[in-house]
């Protein structure tokens, strides 16, 4: 049934069975070195070309890569032939995303209301959504979000499982819900409306733009108040450079008793997320520019996080409140300026009232999710894959709201959370999960620390139930606490071994980053001795081979039960790409690893 020299169309059986065969390479000798290229290479094309039983024939041609499992979740029950739009967007919605809100989306729904009126293919702009669409044209109108799209239907977000992971949250939520500790901030008229005062919302947003909110309305507005200081922070490192910043503003924690003094180690504040610090800031960003083009070009910039123009608001009543009643930014301006702390050329007045304008800007907790998803993407916003800071900007970000960003609680805090937050006094707290997900809580209730009572409460059962305390790691300790970015929330090391061999033999890079970044052993190996290092030279994984050598530093030379090394695969393969890169990087053949060990 395997046999390759007859030449004859590969069908299910073939398909399956070849498979097999690139992963542990159970098969009777070739005849030749010829033969066992054509069997690696028929095998591959045979899993683009098994018809009804791998891969929909217009696949092969729009590149959309679907499964047979996933394509009849997608398929109109009455037709079969069809993809019903209702089962398309249940499908997205299991993942959390959603298509009709999601900017992501924005062109594909645009060409799925553009359908077919008549046989000379004509078509026509509707206003609603079709409800089935026929396949080979559902595959078009996917195809300008083609990744994307292969990354949702092999599986492979960031959090797989996330209905199972939903469902923590919630308990986690509604456990934390009836805490009514605290009380509100109210120094400050107009921060927020009288029907917020109980309010708590909780959301959540991955690096792959995965949703989820629990709570009232999560796209009512609270301000950013002290959340916009690392914000303009990452704007300023990038916009400059973290030395020349720093030549201004220090980076250490402020002192409980040193909040009338606002300044530490050569005579700058203390950090970029205290008042002092963020009115330093500002005058960096503005300079002696006007108020209005000023504010203009942050408030871009802050959208910017969100990937949406409507993602920061502004609120002008809160603006004029603070203005009126907040003497002391007023106070710390003055005291910035006496002692020499404020760049030049900022005008005083100008900066202090620009910063009060800063932090009258407003966010949904769905959106202020966003903003802290793209610190913990390194900088790129999930819902547009668009740059917004630079990877060293996020780093110290980063760093800066794990040691100071929960005000004189901070210490306690990154030793019970272990996570990158900020919190404000309207209530709303940013928390950042690096490399996973974003969360943004508002509760109004504070501590007397000036943080969210339940915000902290629902952080730290958070950490407690799943594994992204910053500094656990591998310790087998928490081995039973949930990994969400695993499948199933607990995966196997039978099953994360097998699946990381089938990553590296179809370059899925997305799961090998993930598991490098969960600290997977690269080295494992099959029961026939097959590393990942041998099915991604098998499988012609140039870019695979490149980041199992150059970043995991795996065993350059493991030799299988048929005494075969990577370099040997890649010979038998004729990939000179492969085979040149491994030579350079001292990989040998099986023949000259027995001649050293002898």
């Amino acid at each position: 049934g395997i046999n390759a020299e007859y030449g004859g169309e590969p069908g299910p059986l073939h398909c399956v069975l070849l498979e097999f065969c690139l992963l542990s390479r159970v098969w009777m000798e070739p005849k030749s070195d010829q033969l066992h290229i054509q069997m690696n290479r028929r095998a591959n094309a045979s899993l683009s070309t098994c018809g009804s039983s791998c891969t929909h024939e217009s696949q092969i041609t729009s590149g959309v890569e679907i499964d047979d499992t996933v394509l009849n979740q997608l398929l109109d029950e009455e037709t079969g032939l069809e993809v019903s739009l209702p089962n398309f967007f249940k499908y997205l919605h299991k993942f959390g995303i959603h298509p009709m809100t999601d900017p992501r989306f924005n062109k594909v729904i645009s060409l799925l209301k553009t359908h077919k009126v008549d046989q000379d293919g004509q078509g026509n702009q509707s206003s609603q959504l079709p409800d089935i669409i026929d396949l080979e044209e559902f595959y078009r109108c996917i195809k300008p979000n083609l990744s994307f799209f292969n990354k949702i239907f092999s599986g492979n977000l960031i959090i797989p499982d996330w209905i199972s992971f939903a469902a923590e949250c919630e308990k986690i939520y509604h456990e934390v819900k009836s805490n009514t500790k605290g009380s509100v901030y109210n120094k400050i008229p107009n921060m927020l409306p009288e029907n917020k005062q109980d309010s708590f919302t909780v959301s959540i947003c991955t690096v792959d733009g995965q949703l989820l909110s629990f709570g009232e309305d999560s796209s009512r507005s609270i301000p950013l108040c002290e959340i916009v200081l690392p914000l303009l922070y990452g704007v300023a490192v990038t916009e400059f450079d973290s030395k020349y910043v720093h030549n201004f503003v220090g980076k250490e924690t402020q002192p409980k008793d040193a909040s009338m003094s606002f300044l530490g180690h050569g005579g700058k504040p203390y950090n970029p997320l205290t008042d002092a610090g963020g009115i330093v800031l500002t005058g960096l960003l503005c300079g002696d520019k006007p108020i209005s083009e000023s504010f203009e070009t942050i408030l871009q910039k802050l959208r910017s996080f969100t990937g949406s123009e409507t993602g920061v608001g502004f609120s002008n009543s809160f603006c004029l409140s603070m203005i009126n009643n907040n003497n002391e930014l007023k106070g710390i301006g003055h005291h910035l300026r006496e002692q020499q702390a404020l760049p030049k050329p900022a005008p005083l007045t100008a900066t202090v009232e620009m910063f009060m304008h800063l932090n009258a800007t407003n966010v949904g907790t769905e959106s202020g999710s966003v903003i802290a998803a793209t610190l913990a993407s390194g900088g790129v916003c999930p819902m547009n894959f668009k740059k917004v800071i630079t990877s060293n900007a996020v780093r110290d970000t980063l760093s800066l709201m794990l040691s100071c960003g929960m005000n004189d609680y901070s210490g306690a805090y990154a030793f019970e959370v272990g996570l990158p937050s900020k919190s404000n006094r309207a209530g709303l707290m940013m928390v950042v999960v690096p490399n996973v997900m974003g969360i943004c809580i508002f509760s109004p209730a504070l501590d007397n620390s000036q943080n969210s009572v339940r915000g902290v409460e629902f952080c730290k059962k958070f950490t407690e139930r799943f594994r992204y305390h910053l500094f656990e790691g591998k310790l087998k300790k928490y081995e039973n606490k949930l990994n969400p970015t695993r499948s199933g929330l607990g995966e196997t090391k039978e099953q994360q071994m097998m699946s990381l061999l089938f990553a590296a033999m179809r370059g899925n890079m997305s799961q090998l980053y993930r598991y490098h970044a969960d600290n997977v052993d690269f080295n494992w190996s099959d029961y026939d001795g097959r590393t990942a290092l041998h099915l991604a030279a098998c499988g012609e994984q140039m870019e695979v081979v490149a980041f199992l050598v150059k970043k995991c530093k795996v065993n350059i030379n493991p030799v299988d039960r048929w005494h075969t090394s990577p370099l040997d695969d890649s010979r038998k393969l004729q990939d000179l790409t492969i085979y040149r890169f491994l030579k350079k990087n001292g990989a040998l053949t099986s023949s000259e690893i027995e001649n050293e060990q002898y």
